[in-house]
């Protein structure tokens, strides 16, 4: 049987293991997630150097999948139902916090909400590249949009929504 979904791979699986074999760790790092550095690095716009790349996290997530065969189960569809998940998830997280608590969590739970974003991550890139999307690109494009549909205020304005 023929799947009905065919995932447009950018890379095979022999040029994702050769391109995560260019990947070094990276020594300083003291998260819970572990971090990658490309030879190089993407300066963003508000001057914030990044160590890992979109490509290099669409690479090893390729990579994981790929050793595991779940490619099967990564339709829009069922990506799109994940990611929904794994928003309520971290929503879940500061359901009964007040707005000041939520701005200070104790370590266990930033670790928790930490946690909760990576996977968002990794599903919304798994779904931008299915459909050949690069999510930071749509991101600053729809803050353009957005700082056109909503000026700044002047000084005799007052801020609106």
């Amino acid at each position: 049987m023929e799947k009905f979904y065919r995932r447009p791979y950018r890379y095979s699986k022999d040029e994702i293991f050769a391109r995560n074999a260019e990947i070094e760790p990276k020594d300083n790092f003291s998260g819970s997630l572990h971090s990658y550095q490309n030879k190089s690095t993407i300066t963003t716009t508000n001057t914030m150097t990044k160590t890992a790349t979109l490509e290099n996290l669409l690479s090893r997530i390729e990579e994981f999948r790929v050793k595991r065969n779940w490619e099967q189960f990564h339709s829009p569809k069922n990506l799109a139902m994940a990611l929904s998940v794994e928003c309520a998830e971290l929503l879940e997280i500061f359901q009964w916090m007040t707005p000041s608590q939520s701005f200070a969590p104790d370590p266990n739970t930033r670790s928790h909400i930490e946690e909760e974003i990576a996977d968002v991550m990794i599903y919304l890139s798994l779904l931008a590249s299915i459909f050949g999307i690069d999510p930071i690109e749509s991101a600053l494009e729809k803050m353009n949009a957005n700082e056109r549909k909503y000026p700044a205020p002047t000084e005799s304005q007052e801020p609106r929504k």
